[in-house]
């Protein structure tokens, strides 16, 4: 994940405690904290999952949309002042699926089965973080039961000075 567009979507979000009144056209104000500290909870389990591009956007009744994006592929929640919240996915222009549900918690679920679909990642996973001042990397590497696609500074670092080794 790129840090910057990590920090840019959690700054625009802090934003919306801000907002003035009548930030749309009239309408509109600050948004509440409970409901960007849930956004904000929903944006870390996406991240966590393997999505790496989010945005998000206020509403001028007080919601607000999260979005994440992985190549072709859109997952959107909205989460509403009172908690009821909805969640969609989108391929390109085609919805693949949409519901509503009364509350955040019960949406955490639809979208933890929704980005590890996207992200072909699984529930039971390892977050580990290698770095190497060898070659001064950080590595973010997801474990399940097979390898993501990962391949942790340590091991080439390893690797390195193996074949350095062999070919004194």
């Amino acid at each position: 994940m790129r840090v910057l567009e990590k920090a840019k979507t959690l700054a625009k979000l802090e934003g919306f405690s801000q907002l003035a009144h009548g930030w749309h056209y009239g309408k509109g104000g600050p948004i509440d904290r409970n409901v960007i500290e849930k956004t904000e909870s929903m944006y870390y389990l996406m991240v966590s999952l393997g999505i790496a591009r989010t945005n998000v956007f206020p509403g001028q009744d007080g919601e607000v949309l999260l979005g994440a994006y992985k190549g072709e592929d859109y997952i959107g929640v909205i989460i509403e002042p009172d908690f009821t919240a909805s969640v969609t996915h989108e391929i390109g222009d085609d919805t693949q699926y949409y519901n509503e549900f009364s509350s955040v918690l019960e949406a955490r679920a639809a979208v933890r089965k929704l980005v590890e679909k996207v992200c072909n990642t699984s529930v039971q996973f390892t977050p580990r973080i290698s770095i190497s001042t060898a070659i001064s990397s950080a590595t973010w590497c997801l474990k399940s039961h097979r390898t993501v696609g990962c391949l942790s500074s340590k091991d080439s670092v390893g690797k390195r000075r193996a074949g350095q080794s062999a070919a004194t």
